[in-house]
């Protein structure tokens, strides 16, 4: 599925000229889709909401061909009498619980989907689209936004940031927090941010969580996330991976932290 999404993507996104030279294969798209959708949501969920890796993951990386290849396709991809982007909603929703999974091609193929997703809305034009089909993928578009702002933004900053994921999906994760600090204003993922922060996980005291909250405020504010922010993150999951004194709060690791972010924050 995901190789068919990969080759025919192009042909497969909405325009006129798509529409009519290639609707066999936008049905057949579709109707794939849909089956391994339905597979998906058949699923057994163990206690922790993980469904069986060997669906899941697979699920994630084509719906990360979608995004990359046909993105007003798989924004408006949906069962008939079902939402428009009904495939895409309940993939955001399922995202943040993926993001925690014991699995970690789950957890890679989930960061993955996420990443293309979120970045595909940076560049989308939805020109070609008929009002009615452009204001219905503008509210899929704003749930999207809306949950990457909040659950997924707050999983990825507590994971990383307070040394709970493991050290193989860190450069991940943090490549994903960039790509939605790209797309957000502060003020859409301030209280996410101050959220995820102040969890009872993280170990660095208040003079550490001010330097990561005022780091995060300025990556919203400033064109590009720099090379620091992707350091800073890596130094804070570090401290929470060593038992010794000095690198809880009040240590010298952290007040060596403070003193070195605080002057230098990320722009």
């Amino acid at each position: 599925m995901q190789k068919f999404m990969s080759l025919h993507g192009t042909k497969i996104e909405p325009s006129p000229r798509n529409n009519a030279v290639n609707e066999p294969i936008q049905v057949m798209a579709k109707n794939l889709m849909l089956i391994s959708y339905e597979a998906v949501r058949s699923c057994k969920t163990s206690q922790h909401d993980d469904v069986s890796q060997g669906i899941v993951a697979p699920m994630f990386d084509t719906l990360t061909s979608c995004a990359k290849k046909c993105p007003i396709f798989l924004l408006s991809l949906s069962r008939d009498s079902q939402p428009v982007g009904e495939v895409v909603r309940s993939s955001i929703e399922t995202a943040p619980a993926a993001l925690k999974s014991n699995e970690m091609n789950v957890v890679l193929s989930s960061i993955r989907f996420l990443k293309e997703l979120v970045s595909s809305l940076t560049f989308l034009s939805l020109e070609s689209l008929d009002d009615a089909q452009r204001d219905a993928i503008s509210s899929v578009i704003a749930i999207i936004e809306h949950a990457v702002q909040t659950d997924v933004i707050t999983t990825a900053i507590t994971s990383t940031c307070a040394g709970v994921s493991p050290r193989d999906v860190l450069e991940p994760l943090t490549n994903l927090m960039r790509v939605i600090l790209t797309l957000s204003q502060w003020s859409a993922i301030e209280a996410s941010v101050s959220a995820a922060i102040d969890c009872g996980q993280f170990q660095l005291g208040d003079e550490a969580k001010s330097v990561a909250f005022e780091t995060f405020k300025v990556c919203t504010e400033s064109e590009y996330v720099s090379a620091n922010f992707g350091k800073m993150i890596l130094v804070m999951w570090e401290m929470h991976q060593n038992d010794d004194t000095g690198s809880i709060a009040g240590g010298e690791a952290v007040l060596d932290f403070v003193q070195k972010y605080k002057k230098q924050p990320t722009k």
